[in-house]
């Protein structure tokens, strides 16, 4: 067993992770087209030929390795989610002031 194990249970390295991640968004409905930009560990997102965004995996990366297996593919899927269904932003200060909280500091 220990032979198999090593060849199908390998540990998830950043490449593998990066086509997990494009994997999942496509499952969860992102319509951008996007690439992975290796030397920056990044996703780059673009709509249109416009680019729209860009995801940085090293701390989604970094959490998804602390959880559990067992949850690791419903938080990924959870996570990755609202990366692909962005909130809008409204255009009137009045549409977004119930959105905001107050905070205390000392």
């Amino acid at each position: 067993m220990g032979l198999f194990s090593n060849l199908f249970h390998r540990p998830l390295n950043k490449d593998g992770f990066a086509r997990l991640v494009l994997e999942t968004l496509r499952t969860v409905g992102d319509d951008r087209q996007s690439s992975y930009n290796k030397s920056e560990f990044q996703l780059r997102f673009s709509k249109d030929g416009s680019e729209v965004g860009i995801l940085n995996l090293s701390n989604i990366f970094a959490e998804y390795q602390r959880l559990p297996k067992a949850e690791r593919g419903k938080w990924l899927r959870s996570r990755l989610a609202r990366v692909a269904k962005p909130a809008e932003f409204p255009e009137e200060y009045g549409d977004a002031a119930y959105d905001f909280l107050p905070s205390v500091r000392s």
